[in-house]
């Protein structure tokens, strides 16, 4: 039998930077612009004079596409889409009774999209039918001043991590991510598939920061206007004063979290999370920056237990979660159960984000002398990554596998 562990030690280097690679990207959503680009000089359309353009001004995003339920059924009128960064989500606006949306990212217009079914009803804008009724979710999404886009600080940098999807009670949405999304880009971004979910203990987002006081709400629409423009400070200050009006603000302090964690005050990004858990015992989101922190300092026992906290409370919304716990069952030694927190990680990666577990489920195949279920997870690997020193390593050994089974055939 062919022995992994030379494979396994060599690819562990490289799963670190994998993930820290992951927890800059994650950090990334609270980070500010760069600095402003310079001018440039261009010619005017009757290519007479120079013209000086200002490329530092805000760009604008269009985004398009649809709404489809994975069982076929018909769509309903109203189903939200959100743009989501972070522990946060926006409401941009609402797919029509065919499953279409389109809008621009960060419009306060894009409040309502209206179709033909509803342009006569005058509660069109909370999903109301020719009938009156009304589509609670969407109704507390328009009511609540904490789910509204800013429409401030939309920078293709400040949208490279967030995802679109839809929300619609009793429904997962696929995420749709916007990482690479330049101004003017092609709006098209494919379609958003709703998958029916039973009940779950948790949530990604907060449910009790709906009940902050106004002054607590202000602060904090303040302080993530700040963030993204780079205003740490400023942004600091504001999340403690929403947290000083209302301390169980458990955005807030989640979002505290984040901007003490991308300045690597892991010690009080800590402290920061651990409070947004015990304001909301229900907030899924935190116990991944703490996960992501144990990372920082090698503590696989904690990123283990954290990570395993998320995904017990939100077992489906948080992919990277479940990555962070197969990597550090992995780091332990812990192939089997490294594996099957891998295989949920894969089954929610849309996106492909992590292509890691894909080795990782590798390892725990091979711990079994499963290989041809290696042999598949590795070639899944190799059409996510073709090139590096894991491309390289995964090669040879697909290139054993391949000799191991000839030879037993003869």
């Amino acid at each position: 039998m062919l022995s992994l562990f030379p494979f396994r030690s060599l690819i562990f280097p490289a799963a670190l930077v994998a993930l820290f690679a992951i927890q800059l990207q994650a950090q990334s959503k609270s980070s500010g612009p760069g600095p402003s680009a310079p001018k440039s000089t261009t010619s005017s359309p009757n290519g007479t004079s120079p013209t000086n353009v200002d490329d530092s001004r805000q760009p604008v995003f269009f985004v398009s596409g649809r709404v489809a339920f994975d069982d076929g059924s018909p769509i309903s009128s109203g189903i939200a889409i959100e743009r989501v960064c972070g522990g946060s989500s926006h409401v941009e606006g609402y797919a029509d009774s065919k499953g279409r949306f389109s809008f621009q990212l960060g419009n306060k217009a894009n409040s309502v999209v209206q179709d033909a079914s509803v342009a006569n009803d005058s509660d069109g804008r909370f999903g109301g039918s020719a009938g009156g009724a009304t589509n609670t979710a969407q109704l507390t999404a328009v009511t609540n001043p904490v789910t509204q886009p800013s429409g401030q600080g939309l920078t293709e940098r400040s949208i490279s991590m967030c995802d679109l999807r839809a929300a619609f009670p009793g429904y997962r949405s696929d995420n749709i991510s916007l990482l690479n999304r330049k101004s003017l880009d092609n709006p098209d971004v494919g379609t958003l598939i709703l998958h029916r979910l039973g009940t779950m203990p948790g949530s990604t987002v907060s449910v009790n920061s709906a009940a902050a006081p106004k002054p607590a709400q202000k602060a904090y629409e303040k302080a993530m206007q700040q963030a993204s423009k780079g205003n740490f400070d400023a942004a600091e200050a504001n999340f403690a004063r929403a947290i000083d009006i209302y301390p169980q603000y458990a955005s807030a302090w989640f979002e505290l979290g984040k901007i003490r964690q991308s300045q690597r005050k892991f010690g009080e990004a800590r402290e920061a999370y651990l409070k947004a858990t015990r304001a909301d015992a229900k907030y899924a989101t935190p116990y991944e920056g703490l996960a992501q922190i144990s990372v920082e300092q090698g503590n696989w026992s904690d990123v283990i237990t954290f990570s395993g906290r998320a995904v017990a409370l939100d077992p489906v919304e948080l992919p990277n979660s479940w990555f962070l716990n197969a990597l550090g069952y992995w780091c332990l030694h812990q192939y089997e159960q490294a594996g099957k927190s891998a295989q949920e990680t894969i089954k929610l990666d849309s996106g492909h984000r992590f292509p890691m577990a894909e080795l990782i489920l590798a390892t725990a195949c091979a711990g079994r002398a499963d290989y041809t279920s290696e042999l598949q997870h590795l070639h899944a690997y190799l059409s996510l990554v073709s090139e590096g020193k894991n491309a390289d390593l995964v090669r040879q050994r697909i290139t054993e596998l391949e000799q191991q089974s000839a030879t037993a055939k003869k």
